[in-house]
């Protein structure tokens, strides 16, 4: 056996995680000089490595974990020239990953030419370098060519052209839309457009304005894929767009009619074949100022600042001393718009020579494209998440002023906020909690609320409201707590994939009932714009199905990863560098799709356990059974990942349906993740649950509220597990007996018997709750 202290300390520890997951021996270290992990032996080689992983009893498995280099991409039957394109576009890659100057990596491609074969013929400058792999997707290299930078009144507008690049994207998801041909043979494409402005750095008043479209059609975590989303136009300046000039060569070349593009069965160029489809755009959606002025109304503070009815505000004095506001009341007795109605507005401010009329001041900038108010959606992220939630969760933490009635006396009063027990709480619970894979952001302590972005109160509303935060709003602040907790319920119920038509009535009372209770609290201080939005969302709904297809997360996520790409951040140069670097992304992923064509992934399956293969050929009743582990499984978005040889981990929590739970569904771990000739079925571990959420509130609460709560709600899919889930657990690994001694217990499911993956929250006194994980897609 080779002396394992050749092997630097964090390389024994990936082998040592490795073949504890294997249940296999690994080199021990011996009693020898204490060396740093930063040290460098003269002595190591790599070749010291491989020939340990070549005494594992699967070594394979070692070498897959070992190495992500480019060698490992290529196979010996691919030409140079296909090598260097590979390497070149893994080059762009890093260099944007790292953020890489142009200079710098012109010097570290000279270096690299300077040592390679002179048969690759490998470019030596970062020009060059994109020359050749540009040479290589021609096709995608001329969507870029063609964007043109204009300057309109000392703004600079980068445009692009719009149907090159719809069906660029189309061409690429072929697999998904093909399935959708009409009987008229055509793909009917429906688009949803979203503009809004990012800063390009906190110290510069230049902003940066995309106007982008995703392709609603494809699945939800393709949709907002970053190579999927599809740039129409953007805008850079330090002041708002003039939207006119923004959207006019997009509505004047948008093309409705239907368009053709060729394809190749299985990149077979003998089997050629065509496709027809229609574009049309199906929706609107952004904050609320940035809508109201791509559509030329009003801005958001005038009198009918509503654009689905025509709520008239009224400007009020703050009952507390904060000075005079506009205030809207429900728009639950107010006539909705129509996009006829929009027209007769129209009409009416030309004929009479009005300014305005009802908020409307002019012809829509996307004209016909988009139907006024009827395919102008309500994003629940500025709405909701940076609106009345995020107001009263700091209201609740921070303290605020509160009507008191007693008596029929109406009298203010200040509920103070948080003290550093209930900080304290709420920060041990989010450490000992289990967050998942899907979790780019874990939750931040309450005593960085500022410091929130949208994601984190989004994971705020969904997981550590319902959960942590009822052990500690207590007291005085109480009653907005449960308000709160009623506007999280019918939000989360209209996020559902599936809700139906009851379900988005009953959610419409509790939004009526939620804006009646929380003004009884905060008076006109409650009665925003934002809070009056939200009593409409029930009806987007009913139109365009679940709040989560239309968030702004993604425009949001674009806005930002756009910003990154800049280094030169002027008005001059900001839109070229911006358009080159864009055209590497584009380039690098379709050469990209093209490797994977040409090398399809690697397999998730890993050798069958032998206690695995017995239980399925006994719960099958059939010993011929071809029975294959998987490492890990997609599903709804959701990543799963078998604990194996531990108790769970973080990926392994799900949520399924089951006719043996006295609950609504039933909650396990995976334990294995296999096919069983070519079906996909999961073997569980069932864990019992003790009770609901609801059954974990305290007695004295608000009973009317959760009540109504009750009544239509999501939260009877949040449960109080019997068994604590610490955190630790995850690393206790378990010899290779523990799956066959838990055998007894497990059950086996169809993958499609799975309703949500899970994650679990532990609080300080040692109680797990498991929570669904709602539409982790939204994020790119």
């Amino acid at each position: 056996m080779l002396n394992s202290n050749l092997i630097p300390k964090w390389r024994q520890k990936r082998l040592l995680r490795t073949t504890k997951r294997n249940g296999h021996d690994y080199p021990k270290r011996a009693n020898v000089t204490f060396r740093r992990d930063s040290d460098c032996d003269i002595n190591e080689e790599a070749v010291e490595v491989n020939d340990i992983i070549e005494t594992m009893l699967f070594p394979a498995i070692f070498r897959t974990k070992w190495s992500k280099n480019l060698t490992d991409k290529v196979t010996e039957d691919m030409t140079d020239e296909e090598k260097l394109t590979f390497f070149l576009a893994d080059f762009l890659r890093i260099k944007a990953e790292t953020a890489m100057c142009d200079k710098g990596s012109s010097d570290v491609l000279n270096l690299i030419a300077s040592f390679m074969p002179t048969v690759f013929k490998c470019p030596r400058t970062i020009e060059g370098c994109r020359s050749f792999v540009r040479n290589k997707v021609p096709d995608v290299a001329a969507i870029y060519d063609e964007a043109e930078e204009v300057l309109v009144d000392e703004a600079r507008i980068l445009l692009m052209p719009f149907n090159k690049t719809v069906k660029h994207v189309v061409k690429k998801n072929l697999e998904f839309l093909l399935p959708q041909t009409n009987e008229n043979g055509i793909i009917d494409i429906n688009l949803q457009l979203h503009t809004d402005g990012v800063e390009i750095t906190k110290s510069s008043k230049l902003k940066i304005w995309p106007l982008s479209a995703v392709i609603e059609n494809l699945p939800g975590k393709i949709r907002i894929s970053k190579s999927n989303v599809i740039i129409i136009a953007i805008h850079l300046s330090d002041k708002t767009p003039d939207f006119k000039a923004f959207c006019e060569r997009f509505v004047r070349d948008f093309n409705s009619g239907i368009q053709v593009l060729f394809h190749r069965v299985n990149d077979d160029i003998l089997q050629t074949r065509t496709v027809k489809y229609r574009v049309r755009c199906n929706m609107l959606t952004g904050d609320i100022p940035a809508i109201r002025s791509i559509l030329n109304l009003q801005g958001h503070a005038c009198q009918y600042g509503c654009i689905h009815c025509y709520c008239e505000s009224v400007t009020a004095r703050s009952v507390f001393g904060n000075g005079n506001k506009r205030t809207y009341v429900s728009s639950e007795t107010f006539a909705l718009r129509t996009n006829d109605s929009y027209k007769q507005d129209l009409n009416e401010m030309t004929t009479r020579g009005l300014q305005a009329s009802f908020g409307v001041k002019g012809m829509s900038y996307l004209a016909d494209l988009i139907k006024v108010p009827e395919d102008v959606a309500i994003d629940y992220f500025h709405t909701v998440l940076l609106g009345p939630f995020k107001e009263d969760i700091l209201r609740i933490v921070n303290s605020y002023m509160s009507l008191n009635k007693e008596n029929s006396v109406v009298k203010t009063v200040k509920v103070p906020g948080f003290i550093d027990r209930q900080f304290s709480h709420f920060k041990q619970a989010i450490e000992m909690s289990i967050f998942p894979s899907e979790f780019k952001r874990k939750l931040k302590p309450l005593t960085e609320l500022d410091s929130y972005k949208g994601i984190e109160w989004k994971n705020l509303m969904l997981y550590a409201l319902p959960t942590v935060m009822s052990d500690i709003c207590n007291g005085t602040s109480k009653p907005l707590y449960l308000v709160i907790l009623s506007l999280a319920n019918a939000v989360i119920v209209l996020m559902k994939d599936n809700v139906n038509a009851m379900e988005i009535k009953k959610s419409q009372e509790q939004l009526y009932q939620w804006f009646t209770d929380r003004t009884a609290i905060l008076d006109n201080d409650a009665m925003t714009l934002k809070a009056h939005q939200i009593t409409h969302l029930a009806e987007i709904v009913e139109r365009h199905g679940s709040l989560c297809h239309y968030s702004c997360f993604f425009g949001e996520g674009l806005g930002y990863n756009l910003t990154r790409m800049i280094s030169l951040k002027t008005l001059d140069k900001s839109l070229n560098q911006l358009k080159t670097r864009l055209t590497d992304y584009s380039v690098i992923n379709s050469i990209i799709d093209q490797m994977e064509k040409k090398v399809p992934r690697e397999s998730k399956s890993i050798d069958t356990r032998m206690c695995v293969r017995d239980f399925c050929h006994h719960h099958f009743v059939d010993s011929s059974l071809e029975v294959q582990e998987i490492s890990e499984f997609h599903f709804k978005s959701y990543l799963i990942k078998p604990a194996y040889d531990m108790p769970f981990t973080k990926d392994s929590f799900v949520a399924y349906k089951s006719d043996q739970s006295n609950f609504k569904c039933a909650i396990g771990v995976v334990k294995s993740v296999v096919s069983v000739d070519t079906k996909i079925w999961m073997i569980l571990k069932p864990l019992k649950i003790k009770s609901t959420i609801f059954d974990k509130f305290p007695v004295n609460s608000n009973d009317i509220i959760l009540d109504r709560i009750k009544e239509n709600t999501m939260f009877d899919h949040y449960f109080c597990l019997e068994e604590y889930m610490p955190k630790e657990e995850m690393t206790a690994y378990r010899p290779m007996s523990y799956f066959a001694k838990e055998k007894s217990h497990l059950v086996v499911i169809d993958v499609n018997a799975i309703l949500y993956k899970c994650l679990i929250i532990n609080t300080p006194g040692e109680k797990s709750i498991c929570c669904p994980i709602i539409a982790p897609f939204e994020h790119n």
